[in-house]
Formats: C-alpha cells, structure tokens, sequence
C-alpha cells in the first residue's frame, strides 16, 4: 500500500539507499578484519533488494498513487540492475475515485 511503501522511504529502506549502506559495508569490513590477516570479500552490494514490484488494480490508482511505491524500488544509478515492475488491472473498468473538486481534473488519470 501507499502508507508502506512510505514507512520504507522514511526507514531509508530503498533499493538506492540499501545499496549504499552496502557499498559503505564493502569497503569498511575488508580494512578492519585484514589487520588479523582475515580476508572477506563481500558480494552482490549491487544487486537490487526489492526485485519485482507488482500493483494490482492499477486502472483504480490515480497517478500519484503509483508513484510512492516507484520511489522505493527505482534506483536511478548507472549500471545497476533494474527492477521489473508490473502494473496489472483492466483499464476499462472505474476510474481513480477523486472527491476534491480541486484535484479531480488532474488526479482521476492512471498510468493504465
């Protein structure tokens, strides 16, 4: 839903975010465990968490809707792997239910 997919972007738990806090570990652990003589190498600080991301009935969802769970899966970096994204509905059923007068111009279009 909207409201989770905003707890995961205020939590910092994006797909942008966990890479970094991966690229940061990357290079953080190898220094403090060679002083042992340990070696780790640690992989896949590129690869994507959230992989796939599915929303269903998205004829129903007006387009600002679609986008909050867009700004926890998209990651805008070069050469990293992206995410499959998937918006399934039937276009010709209802509309988005907007009830302001003063958004439903703009807001009762979706992505469908």
């Amino acid at each position: 839903t909207c409201s989770d997919a905003h707890i995961l972007f205020l939590s910092g738990m994006t797909n942008g975010s966990l890479r970094n806090r991966r690229q940061c570990l990357r290079s953080f652990v190898p220094r403090h465990f060679a002083v042992g003589g340990l070696t780790i190498d640690i992989q896949g600080t590129d690869a994507p968490y959230f992989t796939h991301l599915f929303i269903d009935e998205a004829a129903q969802a007006s387009e600002p809707e679609t986008l909050i769970p867009f700004s926890v899966v998209v990651d805008d970096a070069s050469g990293i792997p992206k995410v499959e994204i998937a918006l399934c509905g039937d276009p010709r059923q209802l509309n988005p239910d907007v009830y302001s007068r003063f958004a439903s111009p703009g807001l009762q279009k979706s992505f469908l």
